[in-house]
């Protein structure tokens, strides 16, 4: 939307990029968090006596994770 009002004419580059840089920002937080959330998972998982093999993955984590990949994953796409 921003781009379209910079096409426009109705604000400056100047504009549009402050906005395309606390979008960038916003971003690279939730990436950040979702980090943590997935180090959190597997802290916990550790803590409560599990871990991670080959075999397993993160046993009852598993679907977590790759939800959270999967996820990650579409919102990188867009």
């Amino acid at each position: 939307m921003t781009k379209k009002q910079e096409d426009a004419g109705l604000i400056g580059v100047t504009d549009l990029l402050d906005v395309e840089e606390n979008l960038l920002s916003a971003e690279m937080n939730l990436a950040s968090a979702r980090n943590d959330e997935l180090a959190a998972v597997v802290n916990l998982s550790k803590a409560l006596g599990g871990g991670w093999n080959v075999q397993e993955g993160f046993g009852p984590y598993e679907q977590l994770v790759k939800d959270q990949q999967t996820e990650l994953k579409t919102q990188a796409a867009k």
